[in-house]
């Protein structure tokens, strides 16, 4: 198997994270998007291009992860 290249590992890093906010806070996704200040269709436009997400929101993310 091909090594992934570090967009795809960051990428794969990124949904790992909002699943587990989901599952630690039990959040929907219209409840994460609410918490990250976003509307729900631009939350969902991000998950299908990770990429997108901004440093901003995945701060956020990382701290909601430690809560």
């Amino acid at each position: 198997m091909p090594a992934k290249s570090y967009y795809q590992q960051r990428a794969e890093e990124l949904k790992i994270l909002i699943a587990t906010v989901k599952i630690k806070h039990r959040l929907t996704d219209r409840q994460l998007a609410k918490k990250l200040d976003m509307p729900l269709g631009t939350f969902n436009d991000w998950k299908s291009d990770i990429g997108r997400f901004h440093a901003e929101k995945v701060w956020m993310l990382e701290r909601m992860a430690q809560d």
